[in-house]
């Protein structure tokens, strides 16, 4: 007979028990839901995503037209998930024959979760890979820069394998150009047979949200001016050349060409040399180019007038107060506007004995020895020897460029305060940098005036007359100085300049050339850099409409 109170204390027990246990389990996966949530999400997070941080677009950097000069390009990149490697020896083989360097890695980080293969790949690697067949190889497109003219490398610099600015403007505006960052997560799905990207946290950018920096650079004459500029160095067999172009009145500098140069959209072999911008990081004794400097004291400090007549001795070498003075080209008396014109160092060493110390204070006022001011990494300061340890020959070097060392910003901020009428100027790279032109006069209009008709005499009738363009004033001084070599100055290694300056009515620019090492007979600045000097201002005054 069964016991009934028994079989419902049975039954009793057994439903406390589950409900118990149901309980239980119910606070188990309240605890496990609700309070640790954050913790069990991220360990799952863990175990089946990988996150990489990528940034937004860079911002533009642009021509003074608008022109793009930088500009976003997405470009794949290849990686393996070292756990997840479903066939690690095929992977292994394939990345050491055409990856070593990957293979490499890869042996060392069997234990991450995410290894990159490689980088930006081109198309060949990128062919390479899809083509193996290879699961375990993922490819991810990432953001990187097209740079739309090459000859502008150095100025506008190039971005890393993290799209970060390395040099150039590219590194000096990082903080203005660099996008914004986000997350893209690599993603599995529940059977772990398949990966996808899921981009999260990517914001909507509002366009006043990205940076556009435009140059003072005009890229269509850049280009124009480069091509002159490689044609004459291969003319002459030079070891190179530079070429600024600047408008006199603003500051803008339209134009900064080096012969040397560089590929930014090829830089797997880079000659860190070539990424210099060699026209604000180098300086060079210029020669006779700076006797414009000790004509312009000279005149100012009124130890002179253009019509004084100077005897320069009929002969290419003489002293002067006991110091041995050579010139190219003898000559008998000439005014000292003449002296100038024709480059004769006699004449002028008599003129710069006059001014001693003051011909220093000159140099300093014109900008030599001291930075120009232009908003650009790397510029250098020059060179001028100062009064305290001059020798008894220093005024003599000083009077027709030697003992001071000039980079081309410099001489083209010097003829810029020549060409606007003595104005105080600071070369801009940027349209929209923050300061303002001083307006500073330097030197009274009337004296530099005289200088630049001195100038278009030496373009008329004297050493600068292959520079003659007809309807055009044009104003320039050369310079041929010897190149010091193994402390040494080497007659048959010099280098060759020409300054100046071309106007048309309200036109006006300045010119500045200087051609190193060129290997050709008969070679001086009048026959070297004059006649780059001359083309170079042709294709601007076509280029500008000035001349049709």
């Amino acid at each position: 007979m069964i016991n009934v109170a028994r079989v419902r204390l049975h039954g009793s027990l057994i439903f406390f028990l589950c409900a118990f246990l149901y309980v239980v389990i119910l606070l188990r996966l309240f605890v496990v839901q609700i309070n640790h949530h954050e913790f069990y999400f991220s360990y799952a997070d863990k175990q089946y995503h990988v996150s990489v941080t990528r940034s937004l677009s860079r911002g533009n950097i642009v021509d003074r037209n608008g022109l793009p000069l930088a500009i976003n390009k997405d470009r794949f990149s290849a990686f393996v998930l070292p756990q997840k490697v479903s066939d690690y020896e095929k992977l292994f083989i394939f990345l050491e024959k055409h990856f070593p360097y990957a293979a490499h890695r890869l042996a060392q980080s069997r234990d991450k979760k995410f290894v990159y293969i490689t980088r930006k790949l081109s198309e060949n690697e990128k062919d390479i890979i899809v083509s193996s067949g290879i699961d375990d190889i993922h490819l991810l497109k990432e953001p990187c820069r097209f740079y739309t003219t090459p000859c502008l490398g150095s100025i506008v610099g190039i971005t890393g394998i993290d799209n970060h600015g390395l040099f150039g403007i590219e590194k000096q505006y990082e903080n203005m150009l660099a996008g914004k960052q986000y997350q893209l997560t690599l993603q599995q799905d529940a059977r772990r047979g398949h990966f996808y990207f899921d981009e999260l946290q990517q914001r909507e950018v509002d366009q006043d949200d990205v940076a556009c920096i435009a140059l003072t650079i005009d890229s269509a004459l850049q280009f124009l001016v480069f091509q002159e500029l490689v044609a004459a160095v291969q003319k002459t067999n030079a070891q190179k050349a530079h070429v600024i172009v600047m408008d006199p009145q603003t500051g803008e500098v339209l134009v900064m060409a080096q012969s040397i140069n560089f590929d930014p959209n090829n830089t797997k072999e880079l000659d860190l040399a070539a990424t210099k911008t060699e026209c604000i990081t180098e300086q060079y004794e210029l020669g006779s180019v700076m006797k414009i400097v000790t004509a312009l004291a000279a005149l100012s400090e009124g130890v002179t007038n253009v019509d004084e007549v100077l005897n320069c001795r009929n002969t290419q070498s003489t002293f002067i107060d006991g110091r041995r003075v050579n010139t190219p080209v003898a000559h008998g008396k000439l005014s000292f506007s003449d002296v100038v014109k024709k480059s004769n160092n006699i004449g002028l060493v008599q003129v710069s004995k006059r001014l001693g110390y003051d011909l220093y204070d000159h140099y300093w006022s014109c900008g030599f020895g001291q930075k120009t001011g232009i908003n650009f990494a790397g510029e250098v300061s020059g060179f001028v020897n100062h009064p305290a340890t001059w020798s008894k020959h220093s005024i003599i070097s000083l009077s027709y460029g030697y003992e001071v060392a000039a980079t081309m910003i410099q001489l083209a901020r010097f003829f810029s305060i020549v060409a606007n009428g003595g104005y105080n100027v600071v070369p801009i790279l940027v349209k929209d940098e923050s300061f303002e032109q001083k307006h500073e006069q330097l030197y009274d209009a009337q004296v530099v005036e005289q200088i630049k008709d001195i100038l278009q005499q030496t373009v008329e009738s004297g050493t600068a007359w292959r520079a003659r363009i007809n309807g055009v004033r044009v104003m320039a001084k050369t310079g041929t100085a010897n190149m010091l070599i193994n402390n040494v100055y080497d007659k048959e290694h010099n280098r060759f300049t020409c300054a100046g300056i071309i106007e048309k009515d309200n036109y006006q620019r300045v010119i500045v050339v200087h051609v190193q090492d060129a290997q050709q007979k008969n070679a001086f600045a009048a026959t070297i850099a004059v006649p780059l000097f001359k083309a170079i201002s042709q294709k601007l005054l076509v280029h500008d409409r000035v001349v049709g």
